[in-house]
């Protein structure tokens, strides 16, 4: 064979290879077929244990087993809270992306796990209009609005001190929307040994406890939430004897890597100080330890 009809060979076989993959994701009407909802988390399991099941020592085909179960309940958990929520497959790549890029880092924080929970949740959302009633802001049709009071609406930024009780109006980041006599108004949040409850927040630097404010706790120090944390270490550990530190790493058979398949996971270590603490969210927080 020369190497014109070599060429011309492999532009054949090219050819045929890229005729055959259109074929696979076309229907009888030439369009695309719509990812289901099998397809989004068997995708973003995928995506989930690119760099984890490596990390962790796991078979990929049982991280993704385990991830899929995840995924797969975490939707219905979604759909039976909040009926009008439904899947919009446009919506995946975003969250398969963003997944791929979150569980590859080798530090995970929750800031990071916080993006990954809001591009995913437009997965399954609803189209409610502004003034309409809401349940959460993914319910919104606008992907700028919030759902406030239990309405959808643009979001607009009060000035200190002002009121804050029309649809949409939030407060500055120092100060919070407090209910007073007929209207509601911002008012500065809670600081050091100030009374504070969960519709008195603290101010940044400080976490309630006890019903008074204290500053943020630091590295390896016993922890309930990630909000007790400072910002320099801003993950409490569920699965490392619920301590404050920097994020998720990476570690073969750590306690965290049981959510991705690992039956030889080390058992999670140590207890909360809270009689409330959360459960550890295996869907965001189980990526490595």
């Amino acid at each position: 064979m020369n190497t014109r009809t070599g060429l011309l060979t492999i532009s054949r076989i090219a050819l045929l290879a890229g005729l055959s993959t259109l074929a696979v994701g076309c229907g009888s009407s030439g369009k695309s077929t719509p990812l289901t909802e099998d397809d989004y988390c068997t995708q973003r399991a995928a995506a989930e244990c690119s760099t984890v099941a490596d990390t962790c020592g796991v078979a990929h085909p049982d991280c993704q087993a385990a991830r899929k179960a995840l995924c797969v309940q975490g939707a219905t958990d979604i759909k039976t809270a909040d009926a009008q929520r439904v899947f919009d497959p446009a919506n995946v790549p975003a969250c398969v992306s963003k997944a791929t890029a979150v569980y590859g880092k080798s530090l995970i924080k929750p800031s990071d796990l916080a993006d990954l929970d809001n591009v995913c949740n437009y997965v399954y959302h609803a189209d409610v209009a502004n003034l309409a009633a809401c349940v959460t802001k993914y319910d919104c049709k606008d992907a700028a609005a919030i759902c406030d009071k239990g309405f959808c609406a643009d979001p607009v930024v009060s000035a200190a001190n002002a009121q804050c009780m029309n649809l949409g109006a939030v407060c500055g980041a120092a100060q919070y929307c407090m209910p007073s006599g007929p209207t509601s108004v911002c008012t500065n949040k809670a600081t050091v040994n100030t009374t504070c409850s969960d519709a008195v927040p603290c101010a940044d630097g400080f976490y309630c406890t006890g019903g008074k404010c204290q500053a943020t706790l630091g590295m390896n120090v016993a922890c309930c939430a990630d909000s007790d944390c400072s910002t320099a270490y801003p993950y409490c550990n569920p699965y490392a004897g619920f301590e404050c530190g920097t994020g998720l790493g990476c570690a073969t058979h750590s306690p965290s890597c049981a959510p991705f398949g690992d039956t030889m996971a080390a058992a999670a270590t140590g207890m909360p100080t809270c009689a409330a603490a959360p459960t550890p969210d295996a869907g965001t927080d189980g990526a490595t330890d």
